[in-house]
């Protein structure tokens, strides 16, 4: 061990001038332009096979399970106007102001989305002997977002005595308070396309199902096929006859597994072609601020307008029309959020 230690020593020592030498050769050359320059600038490329996140699980007595987080580059105006995944460049610089206060802005170029899929949310019980109790509460979202030329943040480093929330514009009964640190953030966002459905059946809701429906037509599992019941027409199971190449006029096990797929692909509502822009086909501007204090975080809005439209609304596979909220206003809204026993 102390041989071990020796060497150790006489190797740190011996390298000794040639990293004074290295620390010489930044401070004369190198750190002098660093401490010149005005900030930071950052470029995010977002490839079109994108980024994904498998879950997303908040646990509290129960459980929130985001799945199959993608986020990808979308071209709309790619395919004849059909579209198609792209790479998109996200700009960020980042500047420490004299103050202390920290400014960055994001730019995209004109045109370019992002495409956001979620695979499904599940609510889950953590009760013991409920260990496979869940539901879906969002069967899949698919939505692409169009981010306006620019946003910033700031974030404000307070000085409490001479400044309180109202010099950051925030309005209202909160105007007079203070808090050690304000957020700013002024951005502008469209959603140009989304899909959703709700209300669907997770893979052991729709295990139960199928089997059900098998049962209840005389399914047996672990017969031959022609031991199986005989397929009905316009039952569950005759949209997938045939579909595993034996069209014979019975329920199996392949049919079986095809009825289970389509029964957790399905939703109890489904929403599309939901747009959210500024009334004219542009951008909508959202500014708001946030700080914290000892009662929770707060966010104000200071400005949010624009029209929501929904292509169409499906409620147990029958269309119920389109919806169009025009004119909306958040401005002066004040979210409060803090823990609870």
């Amino acid at each position: 061990m102390k041989t071990f230690q020796k060497i150790i020593l006489a190797s740190a020592i011996s390298a000794a001038p040639f990293a004074s030498q290295a620390m010489e050769a930044l401070d004369d050359s190198v750190l002098g332009n660093t401490t010149g320059q005005a900030g930071v600038t950052i470029e995010i490329n977002i490839q079109d096979t994108g980024v994904s996140i498998g879950e997303i699980e908040y646990t509290d007595e129960g459980s929130v399970l985001v799945k199959g987080v993608t986020i990808s580059g979308w071209d709309a105006a790619a395919n004849g106007g059909l579209g198609e995944a792209s790479d998109v460049t996200i700009t960020q610089t980042i500047d420490v102001q004299e103050n202390g206060s920290v400014t960055m802005v994001n730019s995209t170029a004109a045109g370019q989305q992002l495409r956001v899929q979620v695979a499904g949310v599940e609510l889950q019980s953590n009760a013991a002997g409920n260990a496979n109790l869940n539901s879906e509460l969002v069967n899949s979202l698919d939505m692409k977002v169009e981010l306006g030329g620019t946003s910033t943040t700031t974030i404000h480093n307070v000085d409490i005595q001479t400044q309180n929330l109202g010099t950051f514009g925030v309005s209202g009964k909160y105007a007079a308070n203070t808090s050690g640190l304000v957020i700013e953030a002024d951005a502008a966002i469209a959603i140009r396309d989304l899909d959703v459905g709700l209300f669907g059946y997770t893979a052991q809701q729709a295990q139960v199902i199928a089997g059900g429906a098998a049962l209840a037509a005389g399914y047996t599992a672990g017969t031959s096929t022609d031991d199986s019941v005989a397929v009905v027409a316009g039952s569950d199971f005759a949209v997938f006859e045939g579909s595993a190449g034996d069209a014979d006029g019975f329920v199996d096990a392949a049919e079986l597994a095809a009825y289970e797929t389509y029964v957790s692909g399905k939703a109890a509502i489904v929403a599309k072609d939901i747009t959210f822009d500024d009334g004219a086909g542009g951008t909508v501007a959202i500014e708001q601020t946030i700080w914290a204090d000892g009662g929770g975080v707060y966010i104000q809005l200071g400005a949010i307008k624009g029209d929501l439209t929904v292509g169409a609304v499906e409620i147990g596979g029958a269309s119920i029309g389109s919806i169009a909220v025009r004119d909306i206003n958040l401005a002066g809204l004040t979210q409060k959020i803090y823990g609870h026993n």
